[in-house]
């Protein structure tokens, strides 16, 4: 009975506070907004493509080097929430890549001339555009944009000691993608990602064995990642 009192008492009091023109500061709704602003994370994945190695003013060329391995890396962007439901956003990525392959080197005539070709990604970087549909705490998305990579097409003696020739290039090309991103909570996100990118042809003049050679590699990969960020 004391505590039906007491309640009675606490809303007569309140009412009273009320009717005399007492003010009471309404409580502002939590945000909804897990999507909107800058954010930046950590991510790791697996790297698979493909690479091939030519020499323009010889007969020598090794076709269809797979290259996989780990990868690491940063990312960071910006997104804008339009009408509650679509995401517009901006995102800049590197990562330290491991991916390696190795093929032999052939004469035009199709004959194994007796070297191969090692082909190895050191880094990977991206600038991309992201739109995506906001369904709750789940984004999916398509991005797209340019990408440049560091890689090393070595050429190596296998009959002749393995004596090795290093010839390091840095490609750049397109890359599109897509993914789906999950909110854990107001600040903190969850994503898994697929990318391929075309890093096209880049030649350059490389001195093999005392002879100079207009060396040509054209390269290509998939990547699939796993990242959780933070939303500032």
């Amino acid at each position: 009975m004391k505590k039906i009192l007491l309640s009675l008492t606490a809303v007569t009091a309140l009412s009273g506070f009320a009717m005399a023109g007492g003010d009471i500061a309404p409580v502002e709704p939590a945000s909804t907004d897990n999507w909107s602003g800058f954010y930046v994370g950590l991510q790791a994945g697996y790297i698979w493509g493909d690479a091939d190695v030519d020499y323009d003013n010889g007969d020598y060329y090794s076709r269809g080097i797979g290259v996989d391995g780990s990868s690491v890396g940063i990312y960071g962007g910006y997104n804008w929430v339009i009408d509650d439901q679509w995401l517009l956003g901006f995102e800049g990525d590197w990562n330290n890549d491991s991916g390696e392959g190795r093929g032999r080197e052939y004469y035009r005539n199709g004959n194994y001339d007796g070297t191969s070709n090692n082909v190895t990604q050191k880094w990977d970087a991206s600038l991309r555009l992201r739109a995506g549909a906001v369904m709750g705490r789940f984004l999916p998305y398509i991005t797209g944009g340019i990408a440049w990579t560091r890689v090393n097409a070595q050429n190596i003696w296998d009959l002749w000691n393995n004596q090795t020739w290093d010839s390091y290039m840095t490609l750049h090309g397109w890359t599109v993608g897509l993914g789906v991103e999950m909110a854990l909570s107001t600040n903190l996100h969850l994503r898994l990602q697929y990318r391929y990118t075309d890093y096209r042809s880049k030649s350059k003049d490389v001195e093999i064995g005392g002879t100079v050679y207009r060396q040509r590699v054209d390269y290509d990969t998939n990547r699939v990642s796993i990242g959780l960020s933070y939303r500032f």
